[in-house]
């Protein structure tokens, strides 16, 4: 029997639900990569132009050029750690590019925190642009302490940076060791999240825009960080994905929402990431 499909357009109450949840302050967008994709003709690349960009820098020759992880493990292993970051900060500088409409639109929200695995600084230059004073905290997993978190707010809202950050490069979780280190620091506390982006993920709803559902990185993350004190059933999360329109790859997909929805509390809404954020907008002011 095939699955059934658990994803959607948002209705008109899963729309109040998620503007709800903002307005009143119990919302945290956590952003990865397809948060920003399709900025401007010189944006961000994707994860897997930025593969081949390092495939052809490094004389990487294999089959899997657009795996990003993979091809900097290569690079690291044959260049060293050093060169390969310098690589991809000089990539990510070399892009110009702007924020996009969804950093834009998570900018204008009442929010006192946004977490991301971006190395970026899309969204702090959003928050800017909105007349607030983002502080930005870099989670370094060689670390053996955990960084200080200032309290966010409306006004003053923190970025976490889960992976690390162009601005710190030795902090960028860029390899498949480096996927396999974080996970293994967050899992020992070697380093320890910090006490309040800890009890984020046990007391607030998150809106998830820009990650694959397949991701294993991000599932494994959610699970240890709820470990011992899991989310209180009541509590719905959200994130937008778009469905595949290859059938086969959708049946795949299909069975991941289910996964989210019954494992994990979280609503999957069939919706890229730049038409959500235009939504959005429109709708907070019409629920205002």
């Amino acid at each position: 029997m095939s699955a059934v499909f658990e994803t959607s357009t948002l209705t008109d109450d899963e729309w109040r639900l998620v503007i709800k949840t903002i307005k009143i302050g119990e919302c945290v967008p956590f952003i990865g990569a397809g948060a920003s994709m399709g900025v401007n003709v010189s944006g961000v690349p994707t994860g897997s132009e930025l593969a081949r960009k390092i495939a052809d820098e490094c004389n990487y020759h294999g089959a899997e050029r657009d795996d990003f992880l993979r091809v900097c493990q290569f690079c690291e292993l044959t260049d060293g750690p050093h060169l390969l970051r310098k690589c991809i900060v000089e990539n990510l500088n070399e892009a110009r590019s702007t924020p996009s409409a969804v950093h834009m639109t998570l900018a204008e929200l009442p929010v006192t925190h946004v977490l991301t695995t971006n190395f970026d600084s899309l969204m702090e230059r959003a928050f800017k642009t909105a007349q607030k004073k983002p502080k930005v905290v870099i989670h370094d997993f060689r670390s053996k302490r955990a960084v200080n978190v200032p309290q966010g707010s409306k006004d003053e809202p923190v970025v976490f940076k889960l992976h690390g950050s162009v601005d710190q490069p030795s902090s960028m979780v860029c390899t498949e060791d480096d996927v396999v280190q974080f996970l293994a620091g967050l899992i020992h506390e070697q380093p320890p999240l910090p006490a309040s982006i800890r009890q984020l993920f046990e007391s607030r709803s998150f809106l998830f825009i820009g990650y694959g559902l397949r991701d294993w990185n991000i599932r494994v993350m959610i699970r240890t960080l709820r470990w011992n004190n899991p989310q209180p059933d009541w509590i719905r999360s959200f994130a937008i994905q778009r469905r595949p329109p290859d059938k086969r790859l959708a049946v795949d997909f299909d069975n991941m929402v289910i996964y989210w929805n019954r494992k994990e509390g979280i609503l999957c809404f069939d919706a890229d990431a730049g038409t959500f954020s235009t939504q959005l907008k429109e709708k907070l002011t019409l629920y205002s």
